[in-house]
């Protein structure tokens, strides 16, 4: 878990959430595909529900960008 997190999802650790999907989702910044989702440990996971959350970038976009990973990123629009 690295520091960038902003105020509201703080909020979300209180819950001990940590990564336990078998599958992985892509990053929206490096499009790579090496995010893992996350779920409260004590909720039992079904295979017939997706209850994982995942964020938006990974660990290493989130340190270089210096961003939350959990916020959209915002795109960034051409002035014509």
């Amino acid at each position: 878990m690295n520091q960038y997190l902003c105020s509201i999802h703080k909020q979300m650790f209180i819950y001990n959430l940590v990564p336990m999907s078998p599958k992985y989702n892509i990053c929206m910044n490096c499009l790579k595909l090496n995010i893992k989702g996350y779920c409260d440990p004590l909720q039992p996971v079904y295979s017939l529900e997706y209850n994982y959350i995942y964020p938006m970038i990974c660990d290493s976009c989130s340190l270089s960008l210096k961003r939350c990973k959990w916020c959209r990123l915002l795109k960034r629009m051409a002035h014509l």
